[in-house]
Formats: structure tokens, C-alpha cells, sequence
């Protein structure tokens, strides 16, 4: 196993990789909070359906109860 050495940290691009690393993470964070918002709207419409257009995409209103009781990460 190699072990990094002053001298490599000296070379590389370390600043860059952190910045790199930083907006990858930066961007799946903003991608999740994108998906918690998109679920939550869909179990809000879902919540306000009538118990007609429910039968018809074959929900219950006890289904959509549950799913509207969920939090907003869970799937």
C-alpha cells in the first residue's frame, strides 16, 4: 500500500479535485431536495383527487392517506 507523500500533494491538483468534489456533492444535494419537492407536490395532488378519478388510476383513499403520511424522503 503507497502512502501519499508531501511531495505528491505538492503535484497534484488537489484545490481543483476539492472544487470538483464540492460541486458534485453540491449538485446531488440540490437534485434530492428537486425529487423531496416533486413527491411531496404528487402526494398533495393525489390528496386533493376525488374518490371518482382515485378508482379510476386504481388508488384508494386510505392508499393515498398513507402515501400523503409519509415523509417527504421516503419513497
Amino acid at each position: 500500500m503507497k502512502y501519499a507523500t508531501p511531495a505528491v500533494f505538492e503535484d497534484s491538483n488537489l484545490e481543483i479535485s476539492l472544487t470538483d468534489t464540492a460541486s458534485k456533492l453540491s449538485a446531488r444535494l440540490f437534485e434530492a431536495i428537486d425529487s423531496w419537492r416533486e413527491r411531496r407536490k404528487k402526494r398533495a395532488h393525489l390528496y386533493g383527487m376525488s374518490a371518482h378519478l382515485l378508482r379510476d388510476i386504481g388508488l384508494s383513499r386510505g392508499e393515498v392517506m398513507f402515501l400523503s403520511n409519509q415523509q417527504f424522503w421516503g419513497e
